[in-house]
């Protein structure tokens, strides 16, 4: 029996178009989550909504791990970009991730106060740098990059994800992050999803179109969440052709 692809959006805007792509397509319910079983180019293909947040995607995609057992994930949504250098409608293939929530803090004594900027995100300052083991499969990465030269609405570029429970609105925090840190997008799923699929050992990618970029003041747009999905269509498909062989 042929393992599935499992892919995966936050929201209905980052779902609907791969929907109604899928052949012989049943929903399911499991918990406060939805599934939509199907096929595409006859191969067995599982849709998940996700919801929003790590908690979120965290239960959606174990859910799915334990219930379908995917032979690959496939994340893909919008995300907020990060730096100068990326625009609106570029597409981000997530080599890795940090966590943009999780910090090591410094002790300050009662009346201290507190100085956000002294924050460390906590992956960069111990000697288990998570970041090094919840990458994405470099196979995944190859066919997604292969096919930047189809994508006509932006560039296509390898990096970092930023990822947390968090809306970062002021530009220079946004720089920082993207100087230091390398972060080319932020969004509030990826670390859950390549930290779930690291722990099942399922292969992984995720795949995100820049909606907006406070920095540049390009304003959200949520219909480029269609023009990702149309992206990873197409990775799906020629990773289908592969299987194939």
């Amino acid at each position: 029996m042929l393992k599935p692809i499992l892919i995966q959006g936050a929201e209905e805007t980052e779902v609907n178009y791969l929907r109604t792509l899928l052949k012989d397509i049943e929903e399911k319910r499991i918990g406060n989550h939805l599934f939509w079983v199907g096929k595409l180019d006859e191969y067995p293909v599982v849709l998940s909504k996700t919801n929003v947040g790590l908690i979120s995607s965290a239960t959606a995609t174990t859910i799915a791990a334990i219930n379908f057992s995917p032979i690959a994930i496939v994340n893909q949504g919008t995300a907020g970009g990060h730096g100068k250098k990326v625009r609106r409608g570029d597409i981000i293939i997530g080599r890795d991730f940090i966590n943009l929530t999780s910090f090591r803090i410094d002790r300050r004594k009662e009346g201290e106060g507190s100085d956000f900027k002294g924050w460390r995100i906590r992956a960069f300052y111990t000697d288990n740098i998570h970041h090094e083991y919840n990458k994405a499969d470099e196979h995944l990465m190859g066919i997604a990059y292969s096919l930047k030269n189809e994508y006509k609405l932006g560039e296509v570029r390898i990096g970092r994800i930023g990822s947390g429970d968090i809306w970062n609105r002021e530009a220079d925090r946004i720089l920082m992050l993207n100087s230091k840190y390398g972060t080319l997008c932020e969004e509030m799923e990826t670390a859950s999803v390549y930290s779930v699929a690291k722990d099942f050992d399922i292969p992984v990618i995720g795949i995100r179109i820049v909606s907006n970029n406070e920095v540049l003041k390009q304003d959200y747009r949520k219909e480029l969440a269609t023009d990702c999905q149309k992206y990873v269509e197409k990775v799906v498909r020629k990773y289908i052709k592969e299987l194939d062989k």
